[in-house]
């Protein structure tokens, strides 16, 4: 999920595609250890954050869409 909002802040898109050349260069921080081994218990707990993100948005956005399905009669 980082690397999306890395290829964000470069603005790819429909128009504005992500080839091999354009991001070759976009750094991605990755959690390394004491060690300077990568810090595979950080990235699991990254990784577990981001999952629980997306089912809390995908919540709202069902909750938006009840919302905007409501029809309201109003009798004069």
């Amino acid at each position: 999920m980082l690397w999306r909002k890395e290829l964000a802040k470069e603005n790819f898109g429909f128009g504005n595609k992500a080839g091999k050349d354009r991001i070759k260069n976009i750094e991605i921080k990755i959690p390394i250890n004491s060690q300077g081994k990568f810090d595979l218990k950080k990235q699991k707990e990254i990784a577990s954050k981001c999952k629980q993100i997306e089912v809390i948005k995908e919540k709202i956005k069902a909750e938006l869409e009840k919302i905007e399905n409501i029809k309201v009669n109003i009798d004069v």
